[in-house]
């Protein structure tokens, strides 16, 4: 079935339309919570689209019975699974919104979430906008502010911080994707897209709110997958990273930024490896791995003082040595 036109929306300003953008695979238990923070937006000119990625519990039909009470709300249902990225890159193309915000199908999000998220992208006419959000009961906070794409794009390789790395708590300018498109991947998906839309922004505003409730599942994607192919997803996504910003028309910054960032994944299976919770074979494959960087690492702006240092104890001593201080200055 084919989506509503804008004009079908009810809506005082059209041009102001915000697209949700809602991916749902098996989530009965908590879709219900999901769809009604929704409906409750306290702003209003919103579309609502649902797709239901092929679930084999009762999701698809509790959108269907939503969708039959709230005409904002749409629902498309997949014949096959396609995952969270592809589900995502065919609602964009069927949205009509200014706007694009993403929500998880077993999360929930503040009545204001959109409005506020509204109100920060207009009044710094910024191209994305940021808050925080909340999980197991855990705050993590969006510094307040205003950044260009390009300063915030350098903090997300460098700092990580998962304010900025997760897809699901900012709102988008619909241009942005004219381009760019969700990335595929089984875990770490966010890493090998949210630096693309960050570069691609002029500005970023980041607002301090926590808005968006992240449900941690002892079932889902993410809580299923091991240790190590959470470090072969973040290793893979920072190489993609580097890969990306060699092209000419990108400033040689976000290359040394996203070089680093490959540098601190492997140093996550080196850290993972002498703690025990990987084989201890990983050890010397990513030690020489990350022996290889050398040259180019003491000389990268973004690489820390701390860092050099831990990279020094591991190129002359060994993970011993290295360990230890890793233990002692954490």
């Amino acid at each position: 079935m084919p989506l509503k036109k804008p004009d079908s929306i009810k809506s005082d300003k059209p041009e102001e339309l915000v697209s949700i953008i809602v991916p749902i695979y098996n989530v009965e238990a908590y879709l219900l919570r999901c769809l009604k923070s929704l409906a409750a937006q306290t702003y209003k000119t919103i579309e609502v689209i649902l797709i239901d990625d092929a679930s084999t519990d009762k999701s698809g039909a509790i959108c269907d019975d939503f969708v039959s009470k709230d005409d904002r709300f749409q629902v498309m249902h997949s014949r096959e699974n396609l995952g969270p990225a592809r589900t995502r890159n065919v609602a964009i193309h069927r949205a009509h919104g200014k706007y694009f915000v993403f929500v998880d199908g077993d999360d929930y999000v503040k009545p204001t979430f959109v409005e506020k998220l509204h109100k920060a992208i207009n009044d710094s006419k910024a191209d994305i906008s940021v808050c925080g959000y909340v999980s197991d009961k855990l705050k993590h906070a969006a510094p307040e502010g205003i950044m260009s794409g390009f300063d915030a794009c350098i903090r997300l390789l460098t700092q990580q911080h998962n304010s900025d790395v997760v897809i699901w708590n900012k709102m988008y300018r619909a241009e942005l994707f004219k381009d760019i498109s969700f990335i595929d991947a089984k875990t770490y998906e966010a890493n090998l897209t949210t630096y693309r839309y960050y570069a691609a922004a002029k500005k970023i505003a980041f607002i301090n709110n926590a808005l968006y409730f992240y449900t941690v599942r002892k079932d889902s994607l993410t809580a299923q997958t091991t240790t190590y192919e959470l470090l072969s997803a973040r290793l893979k996504a920072a190489r993609e990273a580097q890969k990306y910003f060699t092209r000419k028309d990108f400033n040689r910054n976000l290359r040394d930024a996203a070089c680093f960032s490959e540098v601190l994944a492997e140093f996550g299976f080196i850290d993972k490896s002498l703690s025990g919770e990987i084989a201890s074979k990983y050890y010397a494959v990513h030690r020489s791995r990350a022996l290889k960087h050398a040259r180019h690492l003491y000389k990268n702006r973004y690489v820390t003082t701390r860092v050099k240092f831990y990279f020094t104890m591991l190129r002359l001593f060994g993970g011993f040595p290295y360990k230890f201080f890793r233990n002692y200055l954490s």
